[in-house]
């Protein structure tokens, strides 16, 4: 703990290295008299309606989770990427409660430290799943495409973030600096860096289109477990992650090719993150992130094949609806946690666990009502992905 001393407001950079600092907490053991180095210079870290699932058209799909909802959709994908989504708002909002109470949680250090070799390996796996398809469309469509879908919606929230920090600056002692304007375009600010991944390996997706996956695949685990900077093997970790989704996805649709019956399902999930519980107790998990990615794979396998046969049901149906909505929890539950994590800690005085609490549940409600905004208004739609032209609402 930093004791009584009022943690700085981070900005950019810092509260980027701040996660990596929580990541690294996440491996000290619980009680252990090890203090978080948050100063030190580090690297990024990474509705329904009724009782059953609804698909993007509002009918009732006839099966389960696992069955598809409108053409070519599967349920079961929305239901694994909302998890994901999930996952990394809890970690980020336990981020940014820990750097602005200046406390930690032994609790949530074991918990998202837990889930680390699964939320952003899922995610992107899940990104490459529909790559063949889209390539299958031509360069220019597919590149439009991802300029609409990814490039557009970066750009638009650099911009807001930018300004929200700026004005943060002048108010709550949030770090700014002007420089980051420029940096936007080689060096995403902030929880965008995501986006920007996702951007070159779609670029790298279509520039390799003819070689073979599992070259690629390797290539990338390799580079990832070079002594690089962390930025470096984490772009590349998760690059090969992405093209694991591309490999395993049909030409008509991502079918992630998984037999797994439910009791290995269960089995294969639980062994991983049982693993990655011990590795986060014993404090080795910083030592041994990079090398987890076979560890990773078998967690996804169980995840997906117990999503598949997830039954319909008000928890899975509202999952799905964050997965289905994705671009837009991630985005937007930043900011939001941001400025509920300055309330409650500094305003209201409540301990670690309760911002948190407070973090998650104030981005998930504006994250659901702006899902909900997000087909209906062509406003809200717009700060998401860039309008077709001569499109009209």
């Amino acid at each position: 703990m930093w004791g009584a001393a009022m943690p700085p407001k981070l900005g950019h950079g810092k509260r980027r290295e701040a996660e990596q600092r929580v990541v690294q907490a996440d491996s000290t053991p619980p009680g252990g008299s090890k203090r978080p180095p948050w100063l030190v210079r580090g690297a990024r870290i990474e509705p329904r309606r009724g009782g059953r699932v609804l698909d993007s058209a509002g009918t009732r799909p006839r099966e389960g989770a696992g069955s598809t909802a409108g053409p070519g959709r599967a349920v079961w994908i929305d239901l694994l990427r909302g998890c994901s989504i999930l996952l990394v708002m809890v970690f980020h909002s336990y981020i940014f409660a820990a750097n602005d109470t200046g406390e930690r949680s032994s609790v949530l250090d074991v918990v998202t430290g837990t889930f680390e070799p699964l939320r952003m390996p899922t995610m992107m796996l899940l990104s490459g799943l529909f790559v063949p398809r889209s390539l299958e469309k031509g360069a220019r469509p597919y590149l439009v495409g991802k300029l609409r879908r990814i490039a557009y919606p970066y750009l638009v929230w650099s911009v807001f973030m930018l300004v929200f920090l700026f004005v943060g600056s002048l108010t709550v002692g949030l770090r700014f600096d002007p420089a980051w304007v420029g940096r936007v375009f080689y060096d995403p600010i902030e929880h965008l860096w995501f986006l920007g991944y996702l951007l070159a390996y779609f670029v790298l997706a279509h520039l390799t289109r003819s070689l073979p996956r599992v070259l690629v695949i390797a290539g990338a685990v390799g580079l990832s477990l070079l002594p690089l900077a962390f930025e470096w093997q984490h772009f590349w970790q998760l690059l090969a992650f992405f093209f694991v989704g591309v490999a395993v996805s049909g030409r008509v649709g991502p079918r992630l090719a998984l037999s797994t019956a439910r009791g290995r399902a269960w089995f294969l999930l639980l062994t991983t993150l049982a693993v990655s519980v011990g590795l986060v107790v014993t404090g080795l998990m910083e030592s041994f992130r990079f090398w987890l990615f076979p560890l990773s794979l078998m967690g996804i396998v169980g995840a997906a094949g117990i999503a598949r046969r997830a039954s319909s049901s008000r928890v899975t149906g509202g999952i799905a609806f964050v997965g289905r909505h994705s671009i837009v929890f991630y985005l937007v539950h930043w900011p939001v946690a941001i400025v509920s994590s300055e309330i409650a800690a500094h305003v209201l005085a409540l301990p670690t666990l309760a911002v948190s609490a407070v973090n998650l549940v104030a981005g998930t409600a504006v994250c659901t009502l702006l899902a909900f905004a997000y087909g209906r208004s062509s406003i809200v739609r717009g700060l998401f992905v860039a309008p077709r032209r001569g499109h009209r609402r």
